[in-house]
C-alpha cells in the first residue's frame, strides 16, 4: 500500500508540474517589433510586444531597452505610464522576448479612442535597429474557461488605417488585422473608434445615450402637449 500511494504522489506532482507550466511561446518574426493590441468585451485590455533586432531570438532585449520601447509605445498611444501595469520580464504571447501592457480600466469602452500618429512605430523600430513593425489588431476572451468568445468583437469598432490590413497566416494568432510596414513605406497611421452597439451600429458613448433620451422626453412632451384641452 506505500508503494501505491507514493506512486499516486508522484503521478500528482507530476501533473501538477505539467500543468502549471506557461503555455508554450507563440513565435515571433525575426528582425521585426511585434506589437498585438489585444481587445476584449469591454475594450483594449493590453498591447503584448516582441522586439528582435536580428535572425535569432538570442539575446533577447534587455529589461533597460524593453523598458525604453514601452514607454515609446506608450508615448505613441498617447496613454500615460501611470495608467498602466506593464510586466517587463515576460510578454503573454511572445515570453522572453518581448514584454506586455495591461490597461486596469480598458481603452475603447465608452468614449475613448486610440491613435497613432503617421510613422509614430516606424520611428520607434528604427531607433531600436529593428527594421520591420508588425502590428495586430487582436479579439481575444478575456476568460475562455468561462465561456469567453472573441465573436464579433472587432466588427464592433471602427478602424481607420492608412494603409490596408490583412489576415493572419503562417501561424499568426487569430482573429486579428494585421499590417507589416518597413522602414522606407509611407508613414503608417491609425485610428480606432469606441465600441459600438452591435444591433444598432451606434456609439456606445455617453453624448449617444443623452441625446436619445432627450429626444424621447422631447416627443413625449409634444405627444402630452398635444393631448392636453385648451382652457380659454
Amino acid at each position: 500500500m506505500a508503494e501505491v500511494a507514493l506512486l499516486v504522489a508522484a503521478v500528482a506532482i507530476c501533473n501538477l508540474w505539467i500543468f502549471a507550466r506557461p503555455a508554450a511561446a507563440h513565435p515571433s518574426d525575426f528582425e521585426t517589433l511585434t506589437i498585438d493590441l489585444l481587445v476584449g468585451p469591454d475594450g483594449l485590455e493590453a498591447v503584448d510586444v516582441a522586439a528582435n533586432q536580428s535572425t535569432s531570438y538570442q539575446p533577447f532585449a534587455s529589461t533597460q531597452e524593453k523598458r525604453l520601447l514601452a514607454a515609446e509605445v506608450l508615448k505613441a498611444l498617447a496613454v500615460d505610464v501611470d495608467e498602466v501595469d506593464i510586466e517587463l520580464e515576460m510578454s503573454d504571447r511572445y515570453h522572453d522576448a518581448g514584454f506586455v501592457i495591461r490597461f486596469p480600466t480598458p481603452q475603447l469602452a465608452g468614449t475613448s479612442a486610440l491613435r497613432l500618429e503617421p510613422g509614430s512605430l516606424q520611428r520607434i523600430a528604427a531607433d531600436a535597429a529593428i527594421p520591420k513593425v508588425k502590428l495586430a489588431l487582436c479579439a481575444v476572451a478575456r476568460r475562455p474557461e468561462g465561456g469567453g468568445t472573441t465573436d464579433g468583437l472587432l466588427s464592433r469598432l471602427d478602424v481607420q488605417a492608412s494603409a490596408p490590413s490583412r489576415h493572419p497566416t503562417n501561424g499568426e494568432q487569430a482573429p486579428c488585422q494585421v499590417w507589416v510596414l518597413d522602414q522606407d513605406d509611407a508613414a503608417f497611421g491609425l485610428d480606432v473608434g469606441p465600441q459600438r452597439l452591435a444591433a444598432t451600429g451606434m456609439d456606445l458613448t455617453t453624448g449617444t445615450i443623452a441625446a436619445t433620451f432627450m429626444l424621447l422626453s422631447g416627443l413625449v412632451l409634444l405627444r402630452y402637449g398635444r393631448r392636453r384641452p385648451h382652457r380659454d
